[in-house]
């Protein structure tokens, strides 16, 4: 609740400034912002008709992504309002969804305060200074190894990241990869299960459906790229067992390989399997999987396109300062049901923009066929691509160029 009004007031003071640089540059070209209409209008403006229209343009793109930024942060306030007061549930709390009625204990406060301390450690570990921005915040959740929920059993993320030359003006995107069902089924890992009569346990599911505002504990694995700093992380919340064996909770580290283009392009292979999963299932590469790229179109806009399973849910967005989220692709799973892991994995389809091709590695055309002709290779992208690592590792990896 405490970080949920802290993004606000980040939200506030970053619109606050966007606005006033707006005002400023309007003003040294001719022009002011009418508060009231919410447009820009001319004054004492110099110059052709076509001049004027073309800088007003701009500048009413400007506000009108201010305004949007606006009316996110008053979302994220009224939330944080109607969570303080009991009206709304506290998203990163599933097991406890109301506050009592009395407002916060101090226990609450306390675990608030803790909770903004990891994460403002996490950013600074891979960022050399403290989470400013409301976009700075987003990469600071998904760095926080932590979890809050007390579904999780204190289990921690798995995460990994790595470095590219940054794309300034293109803000983050997040890819979330989520079960929509409440819970699935799962088989026994081993020998252990077997014996314990867990043939068929379940985990549990997200039990949600698209959101650009999700809670980072609401999905199995989600992407995060920093294109204003240059940062890509992965990270994998822990699997959840209903009936609380086997330690209750645990999360397995994505395998992800990353390759990135002059243009800013990332091509991003990623693998992920359940930490309970039988590991034959492992082997065959019944996981959630997939390669995705993004690509960087104008001086803002993000595309995106890939392949990845079938099952689970996938939805990405961007998010820049002043302006409202952007989603970029959204697929639901192709079962919602209990069994949807059990039937899905093992396919795939392709996702988002087509146009959007993936890079290969920097390697003469010859050594790429060849090397993809050879059944005993392996992977050629992943095997000449950078590996992600986790930060608590130490200095993070520089993503090796493609083309």
């Amino acid at each position: 609740m405490a970080m949920a009004a802290d993004r606000a007031a980040d939200g506030i003071e970053e619109v606050k400034r966007d606005l006033a640089a707006l005002r400023s540059d309007a003003a040294a070209a001719g022009f002011a912002v009418d508060a009231i209409g919410d447009r820009i209008v001319s004054d004492g403006f110099h110059g052709t008709a076509a001049e004027m229209q073309q800088k007003s343009a701009d500048l009413q793109e400007r506000l009108d992504a201010i305004l949007g930024e606006a009316n996110a942060v008053d979302e994220e306030l009224a939330n944080a309002i109607a969570m303080a007061d009991g009206n709304s549930p506290i998203q990163s709390d599933p097991a406890n969804p109301t506050v009592p009625a009395g407002g916060l204990t101090p226990d609450e406060v306390a675990k608030d305060a803790a909770q903004q301390q990891n994460r403002r450690d996490a950013f600074r570990q891979v960022y050399g200074h403290d989470p400013v921005s409301a976009n700075d915040w987003r990469m600071a959740t998904a760095l926080d190894t932590h979890t809050y929920g007390p579904r999780d059993l204190g289990a921690p993320a798995q995460v990994v990241a790595g470095r590219f030359t940054p794309q300034l003006g293109h803000g983050v995107v997040r890819t979330n990869m989520f079960i929509p069902a409440e819970r699935v089924w799962n088989t026994g890992k081993d020998v252990k299960d077997l014996q314990d009569g867990r043939l068929l346990p379940q985990n549990f599911g997200d039990n949600r459906g698209p959101s650009a505002t999700a809670d980072m504990e609401g999905s199995r694995v989600t992407a995060m790229v920093d294109y204003d700093h240059g940062v890509v992380v992965v990270r994998q919340n822990p699997t959840v067992a209903v009936d609380g064996q086997r330690g209750g909770a645990a999360a397995a580290t994505p395998s992800v390989h990353v390759l990135q283009g002059s243009d800013g392009k990332l091509t991003i292979d990623y693998n992920a399997h359940d930490a309970y999963e039988l590991p034959l299932a492992t082997d065959v590469n019944a996981t959630v999987n997939g390669r995705i790229t993004l690509e960087p179109d104008g001086a803002s806009s993000v595309k995106m396109g890939g392949y990845s399973t079938i099952y689970p849910s996938m939805e990405t967005y961007q998010y820049r300062a002043g302006a409202a989220p952007v989603q970029l692709q959204w697929d639901p799973a192709n079962s919602g049901s209990a069994l949807g892991p059990a039937t899905s994995l093992e396919r795939h389809h392709w996702i988002g923009d087509s146009s959007v091709h993936a890079l290969r590695p920097d390697m003469s055309a010859w050594k790429w066929e060849l090397e993809n002709l050879n059944p005993f290779s392996g992977d050629t992208m992943v095997a000449n691509s950078t590996p992600l690592t986790a930060p608590s590792a130490g200095t993070l990896p520089s993503i090796a160029h493609g083309k």
